[in-house]
């Protein structure tokens, strides 16, 4: 939408005052790409912070599993209390 407003209204007056046309083998041309290296780099980097990212998620749910785990055995809660108690907190 945000093209076509731009095409219709030639915002800015940016065509009348165009003065060449790049075809697209001259824009292809003038593409400047990332370097492979830094590219490879910053992929790794990704990875890995990834990868911890899923280790601290899975310490978490371990660590909640486990404190729900406590507050029952404190509460001294039946099979039939702990399913009401964790219907309740999925809603």
């Amino acid at each position: 939408m945000l093209v076509s407003v731009a095409v219709d209204d030639e915002t800015a007056g940016f065509r009348a005052n165009a003065t060449k046309t790049n075809s697209l083998v001259d824009r292809l041309k003038a593409i400047t790409l990332p370097d492979p290296d830094d590219t490879a780099n910053d992929l790794r980097r990704y990875v890995e912070t990834k990868e911890r990212a899923d280790e601290l998620d899975a310490k978490i749910e371990e660590t909640d599993r486990l404190i729900d785990e406590i507050v029952y055995d404190l509460y001294d809660l039946t099979d039939e209390e702990i399913a009401i108690v964790e219907e309740a907190v999925a809603e």
